[in-house]
C-alpha cells in the first residue's frame, strides 16, 4: 500500500473542491484531492454569473476560462407572468454559459498544475479521525491501495457528505426535468426563462451547438 501525506485532503474534484485545493496550495499548504469519477463527466448546471470573475481572478484561472470558447450572454429573454417576451440585460460584465465537462476539467487541471496531488478515479474505503486530530483515509485507485494521512479534511462531495454530515434544504422542493438537444438553431446567446401556470422553464444555448432546456415543477403534481 502506498502512503501519502498532506496538510489538507479535499474530497471531491468538482468546481468547489478543485478551486479550494488550488487556493490552498497557493497559500503554501500541501494538498491531496480525492475524486471518485473520471473526467470529463456529465453534469448539469451551465449558467454562471459574472460574480464568479473575482474568484477566477484570485485563483489565476480567469484567462483559461475566458479563452475556453464558452458563450458569454449579456442578458436573458424573459416571459414571466406576461404574454410578451422581453430582454433584460445583466449589470456589469457578462457571465458564462459553460459546458460543465470542459469547465470542471479545466479547474481540476489548474489544481493539478498548481501542485495538488489528484487521486482520480478513486474510491474511499475507510475514513478515520484519529485522536490527535489527523485523518487516515484508505483509498482504492486504479494503481492500487493508497493510505492518505492528512492534518485536515475538507468535504466538497456535495449532498452525499462523505464525512457523514447532513445538509438541510430550506427552499421548497422542486422536480427538474432536463434534456440536451444538438444542432438546434437558437438565435442569440441569451438564457431563456418562462413561467407557466404551475411550472417554469429555463434554457441555455451552449457553444458547440447544444441547447439545454429544463422544466421545474412541484413534485406533488408529477
Amino acid at each position: 500500500m502506498t502512503e501519502l501525506r498532506s496538510d489538507i485532503c479535499v474530497i471531491g474534484g468538482g468546481p468547489a473542491g478543485a478551486s479550494m485545493a488550488r487556493r490552498l496550495v497557493m497559500l503554501g499548504h500541501s494538498v491531496i484531492l480525492i475524486e471518485k469519477t473520471s473526467f470529463p463527466r456529465h453534469h448539469i448546471g451551465e449558467s454562471i454569473t459574472a460574480a464568479v470573475l473575482p474568484l477566477l481572478e484570485i485563483l489565476g484561472v480567469r484567462d483559461r476560462i475566458e479563452n475556453a470558447g464558452f458563450l458569454r450572454p449579456r442578458g436573458a429573454l424573459l416571459c414571466w407572468a406576461a404574454p410578451d417576451v422581453y430582454y433584460r440585460e445583466a449589470p456589469g460584465e457578462a457571465g458564462f454559459q459553460v459546458e460543465r465537462p470542459l469547465f470542471d476539467s479545466l479547474l481540476l487541471a489548474a489544481a493539478r498544475s498548481a501542485g495538488v496531488v489528484v487521486l482520480q478515479p478513486a474510491r474511499i474505503l475507510a475514513l478515520e479521525h484519529a485522536k490527535a486530530g489527523a485523518w487516515r483515509i484508505r483509498v482504492r485507485t486504479v494503481h492500487g491501495l493508497v493510505l492518505v494521512r492528512s492534518r485536515a479534511l475538507a468535504d466538497t462531495s456535495g449532498r452525499r457528505c462523505v464525512t457523514g454530515g447532513r445538509k438541510q434544504i430550506d427552499s421548497p422542493a422542486t422536480l427538474a426535468i432536463s434534456g440536451y438537444w444538438r444542432n438546434v438553431p437558437a438565435p442569440g446567446e441569451e438564457t431563456r426563462i418562462e413561467a407557466g401556470p404551475d411550472e417554469w422553464y429555463w434554457g441555455a444555448p451552449l457553444a458547440r451547438g447544444e441547447f439545454n432546456a429544463t422544466v421545474f415543477i412541484d413534485p406533488s403534481r408529477s
